[in-house]
């Protein structure tokens, strides 16, 4: 039994790896969300959730980010979406 359940399809997540107890790249993309007002839960994942997301997404690059139905694999892919969305 996984500790979170994920919808992929709703809710808006940041994943992080549990063995990266500091996460620059995670903390911008938290910083990123907040600053255009995107609610979000921040998940340091086990292994098994882990690898329950890498099945889905076929990366092991954190922080993952789920935003509205879609994965972000990169801070610079979401910050791209989000300025041109103009969500703010």
């Amino acid at each position: 039994m996984l500790k979170y359940e994920i919808d992929f399809n709703k809710g808006n997540y940041v994943v992080g790896h549990f063995t990266f107890r500091e996460c620059a790249m995670c903390d911008k993309a938290k910083s990123l969300l907040d600053k255009h007002k995107k609610q979000y839960m921040f998940i340091q994942a086990d292994k098994k959730l882990f690898g329950k997301i890498l099945s889905v997404t076929g990366s092991k690059k954190v922080p993952q980010i789920f935003l509205e139905g879609k994965v972000y694999l990169t801070v610079g892919e979401l910050e791209e979406v989000l300025d041109k969305n103009g969500d703010s």
